[in-house]
């Protein structure tokens, strides 16, 4: 019942991964620099940052579409074409480099 394949293990933090890399800042509130997997470019915003950000846009985008009539379009212009991992169709990740190797 509670074994590899619970939801709460699969969730959790691994012990040997701590015990390895010691505190990792996985919200990165350090604001340390990572590479944006759809165009390289550095980046140095946090989780919190790209949560706020979201919710921004969020508002932004509902407001601007309450009174659309073709609201697919719209959101696809919004979103200049890209998918919701930042792709456009066809465009493969230009950077990606697991945190463990």
């Amino acid at each position: 019942m509670f074994g590899k394949n619970f939801i709460l293990y699969a969730m959790s933090y691994p012990s040997s991964l701590q015990k390895t890399y010691g505190e990792v800042d996985w919200l990165n509130r350090q604001h340390r620099p990572w590479l944006d997997p759809s165009s390289g470019e550095e980046r140095y915003e946090s989780w919190d940052d790209l949560e706020r950000e979201a919710f921004q846009d969020y508002q932004e985008i509902s407001r601007a579409l309450e009174n659309e009539k073709d609201v697919f379009t719209s959101l696809e212009n919004w979103c200049e074409g890209k998918n919701h991992n930042g792709f456009r169709q066809g465009q493969n990740m230009v950077h990606y480099q697991p945190l463990f190797s």
